[in-house]
């Protein structure tokens, strides 16, 4: 039986392929020479060369690393999820405060040296990677440049895959915030937005009644956070052109509610101002 990843196994995971970004540093040290001499050239190639052998397999772990983060929302709880965090920032901060330590202050470079670095670059260069110099720049433009920022905003797209765990912990507490508002608010507010022309009213049959079912099945699917027998139960009691009764019936802070179910949706906000508080 395979064992459920926990937090202690998910960081070792972690840590095992988030070091193997430091393969970057080494394209960066001859781009910041004072100088350039035939030396720096031919370690600028030496290092192409050896990215190029080594970037497949970094790819497949950068592949695997994000199944880590998979993992760990599938099977972590919030805490869990928020300790991970932190402690993969911090681990990708070792290595990015390296690369731009290398990058402070990057000596001055000329047309002609930024030209025999593209050249060196485009006869040795591999590996396809989307924010990397793909075609010749324009003579009037810094290559040098263009592939530093390409590198920086490798390590930004990388750092922006590890803060979806932060997202997803967010989005999970605003869920379990909203689980504890009863079902008659998410009645009420479904009730505004038809009133708003958002949404439309539920069919009713011959004897002016509504379809239980129709209405359980709705609120299943657009509101899985509250009970669907609650909504049907409170929706079909709600008269929505009653602002007065509804202010008493739902009581002191129910707009607050309200605009908790909408995620703060401006439009909500200000047709609540239609409503006595």
């Amino acid at each position: 039986m395979e064992t459920k990843p926990d937090l202690y196994s998910i960081k070792q995971d972690f840590t095992r392929n988030i070091r193997d970004l430091d393969i970057f540093l080494p394209l960066i040290i001859p781009l910041t020479c004072v100088g350039y001499s035939d030396k720096a050239y031919k370690e600028f190639e030496k290092n192409i060369v050896e990215f190029n052998q080594n970037f497949s397999s970094i790819i497949k772990k950068h592949d695997f690393t994000e199944d880590v983060i998979a993992n760990a929302k599938l099977f972590l709880d919030i805490e869990e999820l928020t300790k991970l965090h932190i402690f993969c920032k911090g681990e990708y901060y070792k290595i990015k405060n390296q690369l731009e330590l290398l990058l402070k202050n990057p000596s001055p470079i000329n047309d002609e040296e930024s030209y025999i670095l593209e050249d060196i670059y485009f006869k040795n260069f591999e590996v396809g990677i989307y924010s990397f110099p793909l075609y010749r720049i324009e003579p009037t433009k810094d290559f040098r440049d263009i592939l530093i920022n390409g590198i920086r905003k490798y390590f930004g797209d990388f750092e922006k895959s590890l803060d979806t765990l932060i997202d997803f912990t967010e989005r999970q507490s605003s869920s379990k915030r909203k689980s504890k508002i009863p079902a008659k608010y998410y009645a009420l507010y479904h009730w505004i937005l038809i009133e708003m022309g958002i949404e439309n009213n539920f069919e009713r049959d011959q004897n002016d009644h509504y379809s239980k079912g129709e209405i359980e099945a709705y609120a299943k699917e657009r509101y899985p956070e509250t009970s669907m027998q609650g909504f049907y139960r409170e929706f079909k009691e709600i008269d929505i052109t009653n602002k007065i009764n509804i202010s008493r019936n739902f009581g002191k802070g129910y707009k607050d509610k309200i605009i908790e179910i909408s995620n703060n949706n401006a439009k909500i906000i200000t047709h609540l101002k239609n409503y006595p508080n």
